[in-house]
């Protein structure tokens, strides 16, 4: 598979920066080769095939994902729903019309279940 372009790591080039050149350059253009073209140079030596062999797993994992993206990618869905959903509504059901002021009666009841209480004595008002 034959490419434009490929993905060059700083951790790449970090590795092999400090080679001499002729070696650096053999190992750059082995790891160019394969990423825009898929071929393995046969000849190299054994220091270039071992930097070699530390980027050509990335290189194919690339390459895997540019192939996946000429795909096209996820196709478009419809704009309706299928014909069994319904449509959102725009605006909430009002179920509520009404707003109870008076607390549940059974509420102290199940709340104290089994203890024992004082009756309950509203509060005397001293202004009458």
């Amino acid at each position: 598979m034959k490419r434009e372009y490929i993905t060059f790591y700083r951790e790449w080039y970090e590795a092999v920066r400090d080679l001499p050149e002729a070696l650096r350059t053999e190992v750059l253009m082995a790891m160019i080769e394969y990423g825009l073209n898929g071929s393995v140079k046969t000849e190299m030596s054994a220091t270039s095939r071992v930097f070699f062999n530390m980027v050509k797993g990335k290189i194919d994992i690339n390459n895997k994902r540019y192939e996946n993206g000429s795909k096209g990618g996820r196709p478009k869905t419809k704009s309706k729903p299928n014909h069994n959903q319904n449509e959102t509504k725009l605006k909430p059901n009002h179920n509520q019309t009404i707003t109870k002021t008076k607390p549940n009666h059974n509420q102290n009841e199940t709340k104290n279940e089994g203890q024992e209480t004082p009756p309950h004595t509203p509060p005397i008002d001293n202004n009458i």
